[in-house]
């Protein structure tokens, strides 16, 4: 318990220390169009406060996040922050011993949405493991929506640095005979002419492709519930679709898309930016084969050739590192998904 006043301490006493705005991680936000805006979502978070153990450097933390927002808001403006499901428990069931321990997690974790100034939260699957009551009086009590409709989809308008989002989800599963009805409801929602148009998939990720990936009326899907520790590849079956992406679970990536020059459209469309998409993905591999070269020296006899390779691949690595974003003066929409590790600097420390 003391280790989760200290996190609440931490996020809302007041930065006795200006983070450097600096660092290489921030580079996304940097040297952007003036209208250029942030939409911040999670998925999956899972009560998840503090980082993973899993790893020698373990990802995610809710003072990190804190800081991203801070950081970010600095550099830019205040993000636009969403929550598209499971944000309270990792599991659908949890033993009844857990339960204070998970309500004071989750106080925590709903004040520093609130911080956040967090537009909305969707309930799916796993917020429903105390009853619809909990979840609903909890987000209430931190003064954060629930995004809920008794009708097929539940549609969200929000303006934000003076664009107007649609945000349109279900909460319930979709099945295959209602498509027809959803994309109706699409449809109208685009007469209401937004900015940005958003859906909160829960369906699989092949459903997604297969019943909205050719939607030209969408600009961006969420597919919010990928199960993966890492966020998927972003998606765009041809260039009117919209684009299609992921966060990862236990707030171990913090997953946001910039969205610029917005009077710049062509054919009322974004163009999906995928320099640093492409950034991302070649890190992820050059990362999992250093990592694969790192255990094999471990309990190989090749030591000599498999160090090579290891110093190839970090130079690799480097090289990749000091890659630079050219600005597209065209109506762009990028998604950086940022691992949450140590290199994030808090603005205070936490004394353990």
């Amino acid at each position: 318990m003391t280790k989760i006043l200290l996190i609440i301490v931490f996020i809302f006493a007041g930065c006795t220390k200006k983070s450097s705005l600096k660092q290489a991680y921030l580079e996304p936000f940097r040297n952007l169009a003036n209208d250029a805006l942030v939409l911040v979502f999670s998925s999956n978070m899972e009560g998840y406060i503090e980082p993973c153990g899993c790893t020698s450097n373990p990802l995610g933390g809710i003072d990190r996040f804190s800081t991203l927002i801070n950081q970010i808001t600095t550099l830019i403006h205040k993000p636009l922050v969403i929550d598209t499901g499971n944000l309270f428990f990792e599991k659908p069931l949890n033993n009844e011993a857990d339960a204070c321990q998970n309500d004071s997690k989750i106080d925590i974790l709903l004040k520093s949405f609130n911080h956040f100034d967090t537009k909305f939260s969707l309930m799916y699957a796993n917020d429903n493991t105390q009853g619809e009551d909990y979840y609903k009086n909890k987000l209430l009590a931190n003064k954060i929506a629930l995004l809920t409709s008794n009708s097929l989809l539940a549609q969200q308008e929000i303006t934000h640095q003076k664009q107007k989002f649609i945000f349109l989800a279900s909460n319930k599963e979709i099945k295959a005979e209602n498509i027809l009805l959803i994309n109706e409801e699409i449809a109208k929602a685009k007469t209401k002419n937004p900015q940005v148009l958003v859906f909160i998939s829960h369906m699989p990720l092949e459903f997604t492709k297969d019943y909205l990936g050719t939607n030209k009326d969408i600009d961006i899907i969420i597919q919010a519930n990928w199960s993966q520790m890492t966020p998927m590849t972003p998606v765009k079956i041809n260039d009117n679709s919209p684009l299609i992406i992921s966060s990862a679970r236990q707030g171990q990536y913090f997953s946001s898309l910039i969205i610029q020059n917005f009077k710049n459209k062509k054919n009322n469309k974004f163009i999906f930016d995928n320099q640093l998409a492409e950034i991302i993905e070649q890190k992820e591999l050059i990362d999992s084969r250093i990592k694969g070269l790192e255990n094999q020296l471990k309990s190989s006899n090749n030591k000599e050739f498999l160090s090579k390779r290891l110093q190839i691949a970090k130079k690799d690595l480097e090289v990749v590192n000091k890659k630079t974003i050219i600005p597209n003066k065209n109506a762009t929409i990028s998604f950086d998904a940022l691992p949450i590790t140590r290199a994030i600097d808090s603005d205070q420390h936490i004394k353990k």
